[in-house]
């Protein structure tokens, strides 16, 4: 397998992950197409790419549990 598809298949990804207006599709599209860069960096021995795809994940996942905590337990009105 051609790894560059790889990195296509990512790219297009991150750049799709932005088409949306909804922040949770935003974060979570964008967190498949990290995943997908994680595995182009893996296969590659990219450093850089990894360690980046990694804090992006790490970051999203973090948004992505505070949105929906705040979706399960609205935080109350003052």
């Amino acid at each position: 397998m051609n790894i560059e598809i790889i990195g296509f298949i990512a790219t297009i990804l991150t750049i799709v992950s932005f088409t949306f207006k909804n922040i949770l599709t935003i974060r979570l599209v964008n967190v498949l197409g990290s995943f997908v860069w994680l595995v182009y960096g893996f296969y590659t021995k990219d450093h850089p790419v990894i360690i980046v795809n990694l804090s992006v994940i790490i970051i999203h996942i973090w948004g992505i549990f505070f949105l929906l905590k705040d979706k399960i337990y609205p935080p109350a009105n003052k």
